[in-house]
């Protein structure tokens, strides 16, 4: 038994002390086959020497002992197979995880890449787009100022043309009064559609190429601000936009309303004549606007009007019936010309015996010769114009009359005509600004839906990062669980909990 014992223990070292007395038995095969056999019937008397019982006993504890020890190894083994295919799930799950996680390190690098060089291309777009803002503004108003120049002087070279531009307009001239009315209208209707021709040419060859310029450069600036892919539609938007045209209109027709032609013969140094170019004057307007009623009709309105505000009795209420029928404009024009008369009259009344005296001394200074050749060649200018005064007259001097008006009515209008210009010019640049403002604000809300599309997507990654830093941590846990049950169950069998 020691010799055993140390054979176990010390050479082979397969169990300890206390194991050892569990490890050697002393049986006999034949009594307890013969035992085994007679307990199954086979034979009826079985082989037994003196001793058998303990030997019996012993090949018993030795089956319970056996019975044991294979049940250790087969669960030994079997756990040790789990604990191996364990750590073999682990260590795939973990090198998936580090796979995982190096791409989705090496993804969020990449986004976090592409973020910082778009948010700096965006960055850029806004500033540049700020800075193309103010010189397109700064830009708008300099070509107003060369639109103002240009269309002022186009506008005053088109006044001095307006002798020759009627001067073609070759209407048969009739002197009746229904037939002057359709020539003027003729007239007006020509010298309009001639002048609106030439202020649009003028105009178009003048400041068209100009525009057309600015707004390319406009158009190149910005493709250079945007990026590559959102050119394109730029390109769209500005393929379809329409061409820009400048929309004249003179209206010679409204202008020549209040022109009151004067082709009943007046002697150009008469008294009526001299009486009308000073009213005019005073009333700021062309002498083609003040009415050529005979001073006589005058002199009766005035007196109309005088008894008006004074007020008598039946002829007042005549007067106001006829008052009524006059124009403001009209009863304004004929006070003033019956004023200008009676202070003439009064101003002769009072001065005539100065006149008087003045005349006798210039009669004795001078010979009356040189009055009767004074009164000779008034005499002869009179009668020189008087036979003048003929159809082609009349004609040449409504002509000469209605440009007189009319260059008169341009030169009020040409503020409002260069305005107005300047304002297509300027409703034009707003269109473009605002149309490419349009534009551009569409691209840059596409690049913040981009940037915000990628920001969330980092979000994503950080997010699946620390789940994947969360389950590396539990693999390894796993692990350390791994190793304690093997150190604690496989390496050491006495405290495995199946065999307990």
């Amino acid at each position: 038994m020691t010799r055993f014992r140390q054979f176990l223990v010390n050479e082979l070292k397969v169990c300890s002390e206390a194991e050892a007395a569990n490890r050697i038995f002393f049986i006999s095969a034949r009594e307890m086959l013969d035992v085994r056999l007679k307990e199954r019937g086979v034979i009826h008397h079985a082989y037994q020497v003196e001793g058998h019982q303990y030997r019996a006993m012993q090949f018993c504890n030795f089956e319970t002992q056996f019975e044991q020890l294979i049940s250790k190894s087969a669960i030994s083994t079997k756990f040790e197979a789990h604990a191996r295919r364990a750590r073999e799930i682990v260590g795939e799950m973990r090198n998936n995880l580090d796979v995982v996680q190096n791409s989705t390190l090496k993804r969020k690098a990449e986004l976090q890449s592409n973020f910082t060089t778009k948010e700096a291309i965006f960055k850029e777009c806004l500033n540049n787009w700020k800075e193309f803002e103010r010189l397109a503004i700064t830009e708008s108003q300099r070509l107003r100022n060369e639109v103002h120049l240009k269309v002022s002087a186009d506008f005053y070279e088109e006044m001095q043309k307006l002798e020759s531009i009627i001067d073609r307009f070759d209407n048969k001239f009739i002197d009746e009064s229904a037939a002057i009315e359709e020539y003027k209208k003729n007239l007006a209707d020509f010298v309009d559609k001639i002048v609106t021709e030439d202020l649009e040419a003028r105009c178009t060859r003048g400041l068209m190429q100009r525009i057309w310029n600015l707004e390319n450069s406009m158009y190149l600036h910005v493709n250079q601000i945007l990026a590559e892919p959102y050119t394109k539609k730029l390109e769209q938007i500005w393929r379809y936009r329409p061409p820009f045209n400048f929309s004249i209109c003179i209206n010679c027709p409204s202008l020549m309303q209040d022109f009151r032609e004067d082709l009943e013969f007046r002697f150009s140094f008469g008294i009526t004549a001299i009486i009308r170019r000073i009213n005019a004057y005073r009333l700021g307007k062309p002498i083609t606007a003040v009415g050529s009623q005979p001073l006589l009709d005058v002199f009766k309105s005035y007196t109309k009007q005088a008894n008006i505000e004074v007020g008598e009795g039946n002829m007042q209420q005549n007067c106001q019936e006829e008052m009524q029928m006059m124009t403001t404009a009209e009863s304004q024009e004929n006070a003033m010309m019956a004023q200008l008369i009676l202070s003439s009259i009064g101003y002769v009344a009072n001065g005539s015996l100065g006149l008087l005296v003045i005349g006798g001394i210039v009669s004795k200074a001078i010979s009356w010769r040189f009055i009767a050749a004074g009164i000779a060649l008034y005499g002869g200018l009179y009668a020189a114009e008087y036979w003048r005064w003929n159809s082609g007259a009349k004609e040449q001097h409504l002509k000469d009359q209605f440009r007189h008006h009319l260059n008169a009515r341009m030169r009020s209008v040409a503020t409002t005509h260069t305005l107005h210009c300047e304002t297509q010019v300027l409703r034009e640049m707003q269109q473009v600004l605002g149309g490419l403002k349009s534009t551009v604000g569409g691209v840059h809300q596409e690049m913040k839906t981009e940037l915000d599309n990628m920001r969330r997507e980092i979000e994503k990654i950080d997010h699946v990062t620390k789940g994947l830093n969360t389950i590396k941590g539990k693999a390894s846990f796993l692990n350390t669980d791994l190793d304690r049950f093997e150190n604690e169950f496989l390496k050491n069998g006495s405290h495995s909990p199946v065999i307990q």
